[in-house]
């Protein structure tokens, strides 16, 4: 087993002569060995079962507790990306094939234990094939890491595996990318654990809103996928370019700070995932700020 070796920034406050430290995200770096020939389903919702056994087993208290849903993997990925999702019916395995996946924890507490099971190296079963876990590493990062100083004025977000954003009503979620949803829903997830806290969810989202605008643009809606049960997801895929766009409801200082923040969120997101099912894997993304002095088209 490897352990990554990595230097964090962590936010040190001295308050009543105790030293704060700022809570931690852990990503796990998974590498798995197929064990048969075939097509398998979307492996999200398997590696997240897995996982959640090995804790009920471990630490049952745990288990049926909210720390549950601080825990997001990613899905084995088609080997042409995001468009494969498109059309989308299984994905193809050989024998002895390996596939990669990540597994990102918002808790110390559950890390150990999901460490410590990883450690046993289980296998776990996707479809009706089995998967011996190889390699395992691990990076700790601060949330202060993500935190940017210096804006783009451009940027690419693209959508990595189908993504459904929620909207109020019940049952329905929007087949875009609805940016005042995405910003504002990681501004929630943000300011729940990091020590130096962004705007207020609300205030990011309606920046976003009106100040992020798109330039360029490739999406289509994922076939159906098959949760557990007779549960299906749809979902959109593909990338969208975004420029900053200043607005007079902000001062050029609130607007440089908002934006700032809207694209420190957007790195979080790469590790949290965005909208519906995100812990098993929906909705993960990838974002590119653009060179200095360059523009996306």
């Amino acid at each position: 087993m490897n352990n990554k070796e990595v230097i964090s920034l962590s936010v040190e406050i001295p308050q009543r002569g105790k030293i704060i430290m700022e809570e931690k995200i852990y990503l796990v770096d998974l590498s798995f060995l197929s064990r048969g020939e075939g097509e398998i389903p979307f492996s999200g919702p398997h590696l997240m079962d897995s996982i959640r056994k090995a804790i009920m087993s471990s630490d049952p208290i745990m288990a049926r507790s909210t720390e549950l849903n601080e825990i997001s993997v990613h899905p084995f990925m088609p080997k042409d990306g995001w468009r494969a999702w498109c059309r989308y019916q299984g994905m193809h395995v050989s024998n002895g094939e390996r596939l990669q996946s990540k597994v990102v924890i918002f808790s110390e507490e559950v890390f150990n234990v999901v460490r410590s099971w990883l450690l046993k190296r289980p296998s776990i079963r996707v479809g009706e094939i089995n998967f011996l876990l190889g390699d395992v590493s691990w990076t700790e990062l601060n949330y202060s890491s993500f935190i940017i100083k210096e804006p783009s004025k451009s940027f690419r977000l693209v959508f990595m595996t189908p993504t459904c954003l929620k909207r109020s009503e019940p049952q329905l979620c929007y087949l875009y990318p609805n940016m005042r949803t995405i910003v504002s829903s990681l501004a929630s997830i943000w300011n729940r654990k990091a020590e130096t806290k962004c705007p207020d969810p609300r205030t990011m989202g309606t920046w976003a809103s009106l100040s992020l605008i798109e330039t360029g643009y490739e999406l289509c809606t994922s076939r159906p996928i098959q949760l557990q049960g007779n549960r299906y997801l749809v979902g959109f895929v593909g990338w969208v370019n975004y420029r900053v766009a200043d607005h007079p409801e902000w001062s050029r200082e609130d607007h440089n700070m908002m934006s700032a923040w809207a694209q420190t969120l957007l790195r979080l997101g790469e590790l949290s995932g965005v909208g519906i099912a995100r812990s098993i894997g929906f909705g993960k993304i990838r974002y590119s700020a653009s060179r200095s002095g360059a523009h996306f088209l």
